[in-house]
């Protein structure tokens, strides 16, 4: 009968949309993918002073947890990761692997790189050497730090990111009035405070370092103080908005898309 025959078709119907929604695939083909984006690589300062606590819960794992925010906001672009005290190691070259740079920065702590106090003149210069081309206009750095650097040759090191036209963006972390003294842990498992012959140590927050810095390669200088960092503004205000360059190009072979024959015929 007529009605029987509608069922019949209206269960194929049904059959064939729901196996549409199955997005079968079969047949190959290669597609071009492209990535067009910046190289950015992250100065983190891993000196003492950062673990003073002006910065809930304190300066360093303030940081961490920012740059994991802005991490989620990249889009194409390479990121790597420096981390410097009284020299600078190159814990991340600069890569499209997300998962290995949040794992890295993660395992990241005072004491990470050797050698105490505080040189942004050797992690600009260990920043620049992960750049790999001479490209223009497409590579910047975020410098984080407390600014309390012991060291006299920023402003060289500055001037060589002028002449590579790399942006250097600095966001200075801690109290730049009182300070705050730097909590540590002895051998035998005591809280107490560093101290340098005898005196404990305040740690205050020194912006000029920052301020030249940013200054001098057209980047910008964030005074972040005791406040969250907000670096998911700093990249989006400031970072995204350099000019960006194709960071990576290759072919992928995917397989096509049948859905539409059985959707096509099951609305039919």
């Amino acid at each position: 009968s007529d009605v029987y025959k509608r069922q019949i078709l209206i269960l194929v119907a049904t059959a064939l949309v729901a196996l549409s929604l199955a997005r079968p695939q079969w047949g190959n083909e290669v597609q071009d993918i492209r990535r067009r984006g910046i190289d950015l690589v992250v100065l983190l300062d891993l000196s003492k002073s950062m673990l003073a606590a002006d910065v809930q819960p304190n300066r360093l794992a303030r940081a961490k947890i920012d740059l994991l925010e802005m991490l989620e906001a990249l889009r194409g672009d390479r990121i790597g990761l420096v981390g410097f005290a009284g020299r600078a190691e190159i814990r991340c070259p600069l890569t499209f692997d997300y998962g290995f740079f949040r794992h890295v920065l993660e395992e990241l702590e005072i004491g990470s790189v050797s050698l105490g106090g505080t040189r942004i003149a050797d992690a600009i210069n260990k920043g620049l050497t992960c750049f790999q081309d001479e490209y223009p206009n497409h590579k910047a750095i975020l410098l984080i730090t407390d600014g309390e650097d012991h060291a006299a040759f920023v402003k060289d090191a500055v001037e060589k990111a002028r002449e590579r036209n790399v942006r250097i963006f600095t966001v200075g972390i801690g109290d730049n009035k009182e300070g705050r003294r730097i909590p540590m842990v002895d051998a035998q498992g005591n809280r107490k405070f560093l101290e340098h012959n005898g005196q404990q140590v305040w740690s205050k927050m020194n912006p000029e370092v920052l301020q030249v810095a940013a200054m001098e390669t057209g980047g910008s200088y964030v005074p972040a103080g005791t406040s969250s960092i907000n670096l998911l503004n700093i990249y989006a205000e400031h970072i995204s908005t350099i000019e960006k360059k194709e960071l990576e190009g290759f072919k992928e072979e995917r397989y096509k898309d049948r859905f539409q024959w059985f959707l096509g015929l099951g609305l039919f």
